[in-house]
């Protein structure tokens, strides 16, 4: 019996970083001690707003282009819309048949762990 209810309860294994509410508390009372608000009535407003810039862009792709340098090609920024971007490859990155992989599977994920923000990638 003790092992669906370990399944579904996970905090009780010991494993989890937030520990169970001490037993007698409400749930509004161990959202409070948790640190977690809740939401308010009326439009919600965003804190900050993060647009990707050309140097931020560039230093994901300072990472990545050495890579695709070993395999004799490159990557070049374009252009930079609202929170996507535009590149070229060049070299032999650019008749390459694996280069939608690398592009989407290599650079478009480098470029999301960097900024969360980031949209898409389009190639030119």
């Amino acid at each position: 019996m003790a092992g669906p209810v370990l399944r579904y309860f996970p905090h009780t294994l010991g494993n989890n970083p937030r520990p169970a509410p001490p037993s007698g508390t409400t749930a509004t009372e161990s959202l409070k001690t948790s640190g977690i608000r809740h939401r308010r009535r009326g439009t919600s407003v965003a804190l900050r707003i993060c647009m990707i810039t050309r140097e931020r862009v560039e230093s994901v792709l300072a990472k990545v282009r050495p890579f695709m340098q070993a395999d004799g090609g490159d990557i070049e920024l374009l252009e930079i819309a609202g929170n996507s971007a535009e590149v070229r490859l060049t070299g032999m990155c650019a008749n390459c048949p694996s280069a939608h992989m690398t592009l989407y599977l290599g650079v478009e994920v480098a470029l999301r762990e960097e900024m969360p923000e980031f949209e898409t990638l389009r190639l030119r």
